[in-house]
């Protein structure tokens, strides 16, 4: 007998055999690195499971068996694998992509797409690079402001001052300015923007309960404060890390956090993530609530035999229409497929960065704008300084 890994999440499902060219029930079991069908051999009664590695796993698609039946098709090197008969198909297969995917980013630097990488690399240090500027243009903007508080200041000392010397004129018997000073302060502070601010965001699937459908989406770690984001990165919930009232760690992969108000509605999130270890490092260092840790499960299953499939990666054989639910003219290679993935996520990198350029030229020329105004406050200063000083030496002759 072999024990297998404790599941993150498992699922009862059907899966079809090649073999014996009909379905079979079985267990759908989620792990961080393959998915496991357990299933029983009626024919020998014995336990069998069959092992997906995720590295092994070319493609997984949504499909149709029969043109009627919801199904999950994974592709592997050398064959198809069709799992259907789920009580929420989407929720199973955004689970299963969703660990896939972050496997294949976390196994990508040891394999042969070391240009991809280097390309990321750049990318990742050019966006660094341009954080840095944005930091020191945030700085940048808080001397401004407090050059701006400095000119403002000296507007209204220069403003006592020519009301103590109208007040001068009038003792020695000259004329009294009968109009009121008023302070002319154009300097405008301006708020420190959120530019330069660092954040952190990990891939997330999200719901209010564990039992509840789950939607991909980010979560992002930023001025204090926790936001989930959907898919189109509209945010979804923003609270600041110091409101957060319990997080339940269910697994090292899912947790429920929750808000509570008083008088006001209580916000429960669930999160499953491959990325879980770090959202949970973030969160016990920026806040402070205490995290509720469930005791896992300890039993584990038992099998008399364990095949795995797509071990032989040279063979890029497809399976005909006679072996399978649906014919399947061909397998996309798993090069391919991590290009591809290489390609998105660079892309995403390069759209952060010109969100980021974008807001860096925001702020140049509002700080620009500001140093004008400064230019003008200092000669409007220097000119009304003197002005009070010939009325005082006026006065005094």
């Amino acid at each position: 007998m072999t024990s297998l890994e404790i599941p993150i999440l498992q699922w009862t499902c059907t899966f079809y055999d090649e073999k014996e060219r009909r379905w079979k029930e079985g267990e759908l079991q989620l792990n961080q690195t393959q998915v496991v069908i357990v299933f029983e051999d009626k024919r020998d009664k014995t336990k069998k499971a069959k092992v997906i590695k995720f590295q092994n796993i070319s493609k997984i698609t949504k499909e149709k068996s029969s043109y009627i039946y919801p199904s999950i098709v994974v592709n592997l090197s050398n064959c198809v694998v069709w799992l259907s008969s789920f009580k929420i198909r989407d929720e199973v297969f955004n689970n299963i992509e969703h660990f896939w995917r972050i496997s294949l980013l976390d196994s990508r630097a040891s394999k042969s797409e070391q240009k991809d990488r280097e390309l990321l690399r750049i990318a990742y240090e050019t966006q660094e690079v341009l954080i840095g500027a944005s930091n020191q243009l945030q700085q940048q903007g808080r001397q401004l402001n407090s050059a701006a508080r400095t000119m403002e200041n000296m507007h209204n000392d220069i403003t006592v001052a020519e009301r103590i010397t109208g007040d001068i004129e009038s003792w020695f018997g000259a004329w009294r300015v009968k109009g009121r000073f008023e302070n002319e302060n154009t300097m405008n502070e301006r708020m420190d923007s959120p530019l330069g601010s660092q954040s952190i965001d990990y891939p997330v699937l999200y719901g209010k309960v564990i039992q509840e459908s789950h939607k991909s989406g980010q979560v992002v770690f930023k001025d204090n404060n926790f936001e989930l984001l959907d898919e189109k990165l509209a945010v979804v919930y923003s609270i600041p890390l110091q409101q957060i009232s319990e997080i339940d760690v269910h697994s090292p992969w899912d947790i429920t956090i929750l808000k509570r108000s008083l008088g006001k509605p209580l916000i429960r999130i669930h999160l499953t993530s491959a990325r879980m270890p770090l959202i949970l490092k973030n969160l016990q260092q920026s806040q402070g609530p205490e995290l509720d840790l469930e005791t896992l499960p300890q039993e584990t299953k038992e099998v008399d035999f364990i095949e795995e499939l797509g071990e032989n990666k040279n063979d890029h054989a497809t399976t005909s229409s006679s072996s399978s639910p649906t014919s399947t003219t061909s397998v996309l290679t798993k090069q391919k497929e991590l290009a591809m993935d290489d390609a998105a996520e660079l892309s995403k990198v390069l759209n952060k960065m010109k969100f980021l350029a974008s807001d860096i030229n925001v702020e140049q020329d509002a700080q620009l704008k500001q140093l004008d105004d400064l230019t003008e406050g200092v000669d409007r200063a220097t000119s009304r300084f003197n002005a009070t000083n010939r009325r005082i030496e006026d006065t005094m002759r």
